[in-house]
């Protein structure tokens, strides 16, 4: 047998020798591997399955002591979604619209001004005289909190009318905002519990 000792032949061969060892290695890794993750495998499939009876729960038996957060009760339209993200995107609402000039912002003002006498004198009132007609017991808490969800909700629902409808007056945009308020607390008044007779 006749054997080259050419240098450049027996670099190669080394370098796929040890390559040939990493790959090897690697393999027997990959194969303990597999072998615990199938014994894994065999543990949860021997294990008896969870089962959940229907569960009941009794809200009126909660005590709360703390109530935090938001309640949108109806002048949000598109389920849920924000008059930001359906006519103004994410835009900043210092400029919440390239549209939004000067005029704009003066008929929101003038709206606004109204919106909030609106909201602060007339809304209260107007929430229990609402209750008291279906006949639903409504706390200060629950007229305060409601008065100030729709206060929260009324400057984007009031630059929503103004950028689709500019040619509305701001009398127009303030009498659609109060219609869409009024329509937001019967809304509201009608999933609030019923006072017992």
């Amino acid at each position: 047998m006749i054997m080259y000792t050419d240098p450049y032949v027996e670099s190669y061969l080394l370098q796929v020798s040890e390559y040939l060892k990493q790959q090897y290695e690697k393999i027997v890794e990959l194969e303990r591997e597999i072998v615990t993750l199938r014994q894994g495998l065999e543990e949860l499939q021997m294990r008896p399955p969870f089962h959940i009876d229907k569960m009941e729960y009794k809200f009126d038996q909660l005590k709360i002591e703390t109530l935090e957060g938001t309640l949108n009760i109806g002048i949000s339209p598109e389920n849920g979604r924000t008059l930001k993200e359906i006519s103004l995107g994410k835009q900043n609402l210092t400029n919440p619209h390239p549209d939004w000039d000067e005029e704009k912002e003066k008929r929101f003002r003038e709206v606004k001004e109204e919106m909030d006498r609106f909201l602060k004198e007339e809304i209260p009132p107007r929430i229990i005289a609402l209750a008291k007609e279906a006949k639903q017991k409504i706390d200060p808490f629950a007229v305060s909190f409601i008065t100030e969800d729709l206060k929260n909700q009324v400057e984007d629902r009031l630059r929503h009318y103004i950028l689709i409808h500019p040619e509305w007056t701001a009398e127009k945009v303030t009498t659609k905002t109060k219609e869409d308020l009024m329509q937001a607390v019967r809304d509201f008044i009608a999933i609030w519990p019923k006072m017992e007779e």
